[in-house]
């Protein structure tokens, strides 16, 4: 592997590269010519952010909405069906 691109960075950061990958994205990582690591951190900044946002519940009021639509959208098949 000579050059890292942006797909290599991913599966190694979501653990999904294979082993002789991982370690070949770690020697261009953080051997002597670390040139990649400024895009790799990047990269782990913006999985912590998406991570977050993961984690993140949506209101209340927005639940609420969506359950009172299902519910009229439930009596509407009702009333075609029976």
């Amino acid at each position: 592997m000579t050059q890292l691109c942006s797909d290599d960075l991913l599966r190694y950061l979501y653990q999904e590269s294979s082993p002789s990958e991982r370690k070949a994205v770690e020697k261009r990582l953080f051997g002597a010519e670390n040139v990649e690591t400024e895009s790799f951190y990047e990269f782990v900044q913006l999985k912590s952010d998406l991570d977050k946002l993961l984690t993140a519940e949506p209101r209340r009021s927005v639940v609420d909405r969506i359950m009172a639509y299902s519910r009229r959208s439930a009596r509407k098949e009702k009333i075609k069906v029976g």
